[in-house]
């Protein structure tokens, strides 16, 4: 490491709550390096917690709980990353931690990540940068999504038009042309694959999405989940697991046919059609000539080709650093928040003025 420059851990936990993503980063003004990056899975126990409260099933108490666990967890991750990668602490400027999204309801002015700051800087002895998205919520944005002036930065170089697609849990979308940048949630990513490939085979995901090879589509449950009122919402949006949830799935089900044995490898097949179709028409809208598929569903070899015989022409580009970019993401972020920069999210959240984001809890 360079004493002359400037190095921030990022970690993130996303909707699809398998895990913690963390990278090392060096940042420059114009440039933010990748040196090491993990990812360390949450046990079954504390995945089973977090969906729990997600899925709002959380007393007070148990959630306060849940937040020093999580953030105990943190903690334990981080060290042995550290020490995994033979990082000292006094080279970190700070970490930028995201926090698990438990709320996200940007018409109600709310979106709650969550964390406890405090601790985690206590216990590392590393300076905190958490809450990115508040000031954004405060000033009538939507909080998210966050990745495309960090996609802007890091895909600098590359031809525009350009859409970038983060498939999560919800799946967003970053369009980057000569002289603007946009951004909005298109819908579900990864979400509603994995809960129903829960709900009936106890897996955490469909690996490569084989079980969905096995099913056809079901068109009248395809049509009727296109008609959701998101979908023909105009940009800027944003949603989660408030929104497109297991409560979701069944009211389609029942919308077609509340009596009818639907093969569970049909719909599944046919949730992984959706979040295709969706993604392939916002590509599509963007009118770019390239995409960039990153994000966990990035391994999701159907969904892939899916989306890539939906676009061509255009060409679909997966990238090997795809886990590891909104990591990267939060580590930009916390570098932007030390050194008290202004981001501007109007064009993608609709928020208000450009603003510092993000909380700084001092670890020494």
């Amino acid at each position: 490491m360079r004493p002359d420059t400037s190095y921030y851990l990022g970690l993130m936990s996303g909707t699809s709550l398998d895990g913690m993503d963390i990278a090392l980063c060096e940042i420059t003004k114009r440039q933010c390096r990748c040196l090491a990056a993990d990812t360390f899975a949450f046990d079954d126990a504390l995945r089973g917690r977090l969906h729990a409260v997600v899925a709002q099933k959380t007393a007070l108490e148990d959630y306060f709980l849940l937040s020093r666990d999580f953030s105990r967890f943190i903690c334990d991750v981080t060290e042995r990353f550290l020490h995994r990668y033979d990082i000292e602490k006094r080279a970190i400027a700070a970490a930028g931690i995201h926090g698990q999204t438990v709320w996200h309801a940007p018409d109600e002015a709310m979106s709650v990540q969550m964390l406890s700051p405090a601790y985690i800087a206590a216990k590392l002895g590393i300076d905190v940068v958490c809450d990115f998205r508040a000031k954004d919520v405060a000033m009538g944005g939507e909080g998210a999504p966050l990745a495309p002036l960090f996609h802007r930065l890091y895909f600098a170089s590359y031809a525009k038009p350009l859409a970038v697609v983060n498939i999560g849990g919800i799946a967003n979308i970053t369009v980057i042309e000569e002289s603007k940048i946009y951004g909005y949630d298109i819908g579900p990513g990864n979400v509603l694959t994995d809960i129903w490939i829960g709900r009936h085979l106890a897996k955490a995901y469909d690996d490569e999405g084989n079980w969905a090879r096995s099913g056809k589509v079901i068109a009248p449950l395809l049509r009727e989940m296109q008609a959701d009122d998101f979908f023909a919402r105009v940009p800027p949006k944003s949603t989660g697991r408030e929104y497109f949830n297991e409560a979701w799935i069944d009211t389609m089900l029942e919308r077609i046919g509340e009596d009818k044995n639907f093969n569970a490898a049909d719909v599944q097949r046919t949730l992984l059609e959706l979040t295709a179709a969706t993604i392939a028409e916002a590509i599509e809208r963007s009118g770019a000539k390239e995409a960039i598929i990153c994000g966990g569903g990035a391994h999701n070899r159907l969904l892939t080709e899916r989306i890539a015989s939906s676009i061509a022409p255009v060409t679909l580009r997966l990238l090997e650093e795809a886990d590891f970019l909104e990591a990267m993401m939060m580590a930009w972020l916390a570098y932007k928040r030390v050194r008290r920069e202004p981001i501007d999210l109007r064009a993608i959240t609709g928020g208000g003025n450009a603003h510092i984001a993000g909380a700084w809890y001092a670890g020494k």
